[in-house]
């Protein structure tokens, strides 16, 4: 576990040098690593504690509406490569890295979250109201291509992006007992 704190440490220090994120936030992850020299797994129960927590309304359709200011405060939003993306700000480097890992391997054009996957979508798991949040709702979730990868689906997302966001600590659904080939979430926090 200290080796891949270790290489996140590294991959944040390599962001600040050559992508030119925000200092502040990628200081305060290094902090927080070297703080806790052991990232926990992303669990329902510690979700809150890491990245905040917010009331939010329903807003039909299986989507939320957040309350309050725990939006402006948390979420930031990243140009890669011309595309707008909106996430958590605990994990920004570690998207920006690792999407920075895509293209320098000219694996982009595999790469579409056009097709309204997204990363910072305020809703239940599956659009289902009857379901706790999704991960998305936190900004802490990526979904690509999904109209080519729909949940459920045995078609696999490229393994050389999978493996890029492994390394920058992501984990794929794409072994889940009900496959989500298309997500790929952050699995570990900076706290």
């Amino acid at each position: 576990m200290l080796d891949k704190i270790e290489l996140i440490k590294h991959n944040i220090q390599e962001i600040k040098d050559q992508h030119n994120m925000i200092e502040d936030t990628c200081n305060e992850i290094m902090r927080s690593l070297e703080k806790r020299m052991k990232p926990r797994q992303a669990t329902p129960g510690n979700i809150v504690d890491a990245f905040g927590s917010f009331d939010y309304d329903e807003a039909g359709g299986g989507r939320i509406k957040i309350k309050g200011n725990w939006r402006n405060e948390n979420i930031v939003e990243l140009v890669v490569n011309g595309v707008k993306i909106w996430c958590h700000r605990y994990c920004a480097a570690q998207f920006a890295g690792a999407f920075a890992d895509v293209i320098a391997e000219g694996l982009w054009a595999l790469v579409d979250i056009s097709q309204g996957g997204g990363c910072f979508v305020p809703r239940h798991k599956n659009w289902n109201i009857n379901q706790g949040l999704s991960l998305h709702s936190y900004g802490i979730a990526l979904d690509f291509n999904p109209k080519k990868y729909p949940y459920g689906s045995d078609k696999r997302i490229d393994q050389r992006i999978v493996d890029i966001f492994n390394k920058w600590g992501f984990v794929s659904g794409s072994d889940w007992q009900t496959p989500d080939s298309m997500h790929l979430e952050w699995a570990f926090f900076p706290i």
